[in-house]
């Protein structure tokens, strides 16, 4: 669904999907789940967390599009990540050769 609504919209399904946390994540806590600041933001490391490992989420279905979302983003999904990083070290490794 994430990956639909993203589409249609010209966005990123992780970007929509960290939004769609945020606000669970929000209204969970409204219920008296704790956490978070008095100003209402939920802590990025919280969100990331349920990022990285959706099976963390207490909504099965939510937890299940969170992870289609992340895999089939391009941009932000974890392949696009592992090729930036990959790419990142081949930069740094070509720059220590060349300042030497």
């Amino acid at each position: 669904m994430y990956c639909r609504l993203a589409r249609e919209r010209n966005f990123s399904p992780v970007l929509l999907a960290r939004l769609v946390i945020e606000e669970h994540l929000r209204a969970k806590r409204g219920e008296g789940g704790g956490g978070g600041g008095a100003d209402g933001k939920v802590p990025k490391a919280d969100v990331k967390a349920l990022l990285s490992d959706p099976r963390r989420i207490s909504d099965p279905r939510l937890g299940l599009e969170v992870k289609a979302a992340t895999w089939r983003d391009d941009v932000y999904g974890p392949l696009a990540e592992a090729v930036k990083a990959s790419v990142g070290v081949e930069h740094e490794e070509r720059l220590k050769r060349e300042l030497r």
